[in-house]
């Protein structure tokens, strides 16, 4: 609904089923999913049907509730469940969805089930908690940022104190942190994610997780979301102030995959270098070839590529004369390679012998090409 009210397409399609039992879900050929309530594949597309139910506190983390399904739960019962008004409307389907194929269901702004005025706090721009009960799962913090930082909403000041509320509390810091990694990963690539920290700061919740980056106001990174960057720009974009120890230590934290860990790290330190270049006007051969040494680019050609194109998302036009310069050597010394070398080379060198020749092949052409 939330996405049919502002105009955005409709990825997804959440089927809840008011009225009915386990049996008959069964019985119209339907597969049961998941232990903790169910959860139904329909039988032409796998498409999921959840009985309305709800939910309450019984426990300490995000998986203490006990969860209550029968045929006299109502859909509002269902809806007060959800985390947000926006989250919290619905459409009635024609009974014939549950015996065919799922389609989009037609409807208008009329035909909106809305108890807890979710429709009006979508045209309003406001995140706003559905209940009390909002507090009872602490990802929700997290979600509700996302939430935010995906429309550039405003979060209700009542929703905000409750976000403050849970992340001071032990629940926050029982919850998983590879659920914190999905909501970064979501967040990060929303239209405007810095807004998904900024209220993470305002709720207490940023250095859980991001003291290691300090300010969160990422003008980069900022930038960034305005443009095709991948997921991967990004995190470097918001690592980039950060040393490469302590951009490990916080994605390590955070349970992020062992290949992002190593990217970013690496990034952080090419970072670090490319900056040391600009900052010192070091654009001289000798100098950038002793970073370049220091660094081992040859090695991870790609990846200072990368790093130094997600530095031009800062920075002025002399900044971005010095990078381009930069990203000129660096092509042209990535073009030589073995097959580079003279066919005696080839069949005469070996090991580090290889290595110091086709050094000293970029070092001549380097200093031809930009430097004569």
């Amino acid at each position: 609904m939330r996405d049919f009210v502002l105009g955005r397409s409709v990825k997804d399609l959440d089927f809840v089923v008011v009225g009915a039992t386990p049996e008959n879900m069964i019985e119209l050929g339907f597969q049961q999913v998941g232990a903790d309530f169910p959860v139904f594949l329909h039988p032409y597309d796998g498409q999921e049907f959840a009985l309305a139910r709800t939910e309450r506190k019984s426990g300490a983390g995000y998986l203490g509730f006990d969860v209550e399904f029968d045929t006299s739960i109502t859909l509002e019962d269902d809806l007060i469940r959800r985390d947000l008004t926006i989250n919290s409307m619905a459409v009635e389907v024609e009974p014939r969805t549950l015996f065919g194929p799922v389609t989009t269901p037609k409807f208008t702004e009329a035909d909106i089930i809305d108890p807890y005025n979710g429709l009006s706090d979508c045209r309003l721009g406001v995140i706003r908690h559905t209940s009390e009960a909002f507090a009872d799962d602490p990802l929700r913090v997290l979600r509700a940022a996302r939430f935010a930082a995906r429309y550039d909403f405003v979060i209700d000041s009542e929703t905000l104190v409750l976000m403050e509320k849970v992340s001071l509390s032990d629940d926050m810091n029982a919850l998983p942190m590879e659920r914190v990694f999905t909501e970064f990963r979501k967040a990060i690539m929303e239209d405007h994610p810095i807004v998904f920290f900024k209220y993470l700061h305002v709720a207490c919740a940023y250095d859980l997780y991001f003291d290691e980056v300090g300010d969160f106001t990422n003008y980069g990174l900022e930038f960034a979301s305005t443009i095709d960057s991948s997921f991967e720009d990004r995190v470097m974009l918001f690592c980039s102030g950060l040393d490469s120890l302590e951009a490990i230590a916080m994605l390590t934290k955070l349970k992020a995959p062992s290949a992002l860990i190593k990217q970013v790290g690496m990034s952080c330190e090419l970072s670090r270098m490319v900056w040391e270049i600009i900052d010192k006007h070091d654009l001289e051969y000798k100098g950038l070839w002793n970073t370049f040494d220091r660094c081992n680019v040859w090695k991870n050609i790609e990846l200072i590529k990368t790093t130094v194109n997600v530095q031009l998302y800062w920075g002025d036009y002399d900044t971005f004369k010095s990078i381009k310069k930069i990203m000129q050597i660096l092509r042209t010394g990535s073009q030589i390679s073995y097959s580079s070398l003279s066919v005696e080379q080839r069949n005469t060198l070996v090991g580090r012998e290889i290595t110091e020749a086709i050094n000293a092949l970029r070092k001549k052409v380097i200093i031809n090409r930009h430097f004569s």
